[in-house]
């Protein structure tokens, strides 16, 4: 520890310094580094840094997060040693130093060390200044992360690192859900999670956990996804969670690497929640959260915009309409709208499914395909949908054929696979301008 007060007894600026040094395996330092940077956000000092606990107890914590996903490992090191005597940050971080610095960096420094150098020693130094001003004083922190091979030491500065976010506590009960129904469900409904970041209650999708399966729910405002998938998991006790947009991807690589390599019981994943935090596991001892501003409960009551009844159905050929749709769409307008004329339940077969766009210039196009009629009642229909949206719903599909329900022309259109499928995709209705 280092001390040296200024001379003036009023104005005074005093530092103190303390220092941890380890040993450690540098594949494994970087491996975890390699993983940290992509939890970092890039425009801040702190959230673009990586946290390092040096522990007494012989481990090495580390922490990333961009505030809403979070990284969190926990590596092996050797002969631990702190410069003497030591003054602890505080009684709640006795035993430990916490340093930080910029995780690409840090990363770039590591990987750049040669593969020869299999061990590594890793320093970290917490500065602690007061600055005095007559009777005010100001505390200031600074990090500094060493890393030194065999032949050279690189230092790299860092911020605060009492300013690194709190990390949100961790569950007290975890539970194993089915790795392979969960990746499935979440990666068909990711397209129709709101791009909105500032719409919390839609920028997530809604993840339900049932005995017998797994829900995943997401909605943009404009249309709605409900998929489920039957699930081997054993549940007691139904759950729900949100998973944020941003933290999807991420989710859905731990879900893809468990069921490749057939890992844990039944290919599950374990999961905890705490709060409006969800948790889950990685290889080893490294932990991913990802957390939201608002919980399940205020997820929108998406029972109330899938259609419990329909008029009118039809069946047709999935290939067909999707290679139609996309067609019209290199000629339909910027708000990519079609017309879809249905013909009265009078109409003889074959039945016509007529389908017209434009673009609000004077150039139109046309499509007539072949349909089966499911349930058909009343007078002809004429519904705007939007091409996009139909693609992408057709898109989310696999069978020959698809199901689509409809009831009145502003009411949603329930696309589904088959008239009994558990999936659903709702697009709501585009108002049509009568002439």
């Amino acid at each position: 520890m280092t001390t040296a007060p200024a001379s003036n007894a009023k104005n005074t600026i005093t530092k103190s310094s303390v220092t941890a040094t380890c040993c450690i395996m540098r594949a494994a330092l970087l491996a975890s580094l390699a993983e940290a940077k992509g939890y970092v956000a890039s425009k801040n000092a702190v959230l673009s840094s990586v946290c390092l606990s040096f522990s007494e107890a012989g481990v090495l914590k580390l922490t990333a997060t961009d505030i809403t996903r979070w990284y969190f490992d926990t590596l092996t090191i050797d002969d631990i040693r702190f410069t003497d005597p030591v003054t602890w940050p505080s009684d709640l971080h006795h035993g430990t130093i916490t340093v930080t610095c910029d995780a690409k960096r840090l990363h770039d420094v590591v990987k750049a060390m040669d593969a020869d150098e299999t061990v590594l020693t890793l320093k970290g130094t917490l500065t602690k200044t007061v600055t005095t001003i007559g009777d005010k004083s100001r505390i200031d922190h600074e990090s500094l992360v060493q890393v030194v091979s065999s032949t050279g030491e690189y230092n790299i500065k860092g911020p605060d690192s009492t300013l690194f976010p709190k990390t949100p506590h961790f569950p007290s009960q975890w539970a194993t859900y089915d790795a392979s129904a969960l990746r499935s469900a979440l990666d068909i409904a990711k397209p129709f999670v709101s791009k909105d970041l500032t719409r919390v209650h839609l920028c997530v999708a809604l993840v339900e956990i049932a005995p017998d399966k797994i829900s995943v729910i997401s909605a943009d405002g404009h249309r709605l996804a409900k998929i489920v998938r039957p699930a081997t998991h054993v549940v007691i006790t139904p759950s729900k969670f949100l998973v944020h947009l941003e933290a999807i991807g991420d989710l859905l690589d731990r879900c893809k690497a468990i069921t490749k390599a057939g890992k844990y019981t039944n290919g599950g994943i374990e999961i905890g929640l705490q709060g409006d935090s969800v948790f889950w596991k990685g290889e080893g001892a490294r932990f991913y959260a990802v957390q939201h501003e608002v919980g399940a409960d205020h997820f929108p009551p998406y029972n109330q915009v899938i259609p419990r009844t329909v008029d009118r159905s039809i069946t047709i050929d999935r290939a067909l309409l999707l290679a139609a749709a996309k067609r019209l769409l290199t000629v339909a307008s910027k708000t990519a709208g079609c017309v879809f004329l249905l013909p009265a339940s009078s109409a003889m077969p074959p039945h016509i499914l007529l389908i017209d766009t434009d673009d609000g210039e004077g150039q139109t196009a046309k499509e007539k395909l072949p349909m089966q009629l499911a349930a058909f009642t009343g007078m002809p229909l004429a519904i705007g949908v939007n091409l996009k949206y139909l693609i992408e719903a057709l898109d989310s599909y696999t069978s020959k054929t698809v199901y689509l329900g409809f009831k009145g022309d502003l009411d949603p259109i329930g696309v589904k696979s088959s008239a009994t499928d558990e999936d659903i995709i709702v697009i709501m209705p585009l108002r049509i301008e009568r002439s």
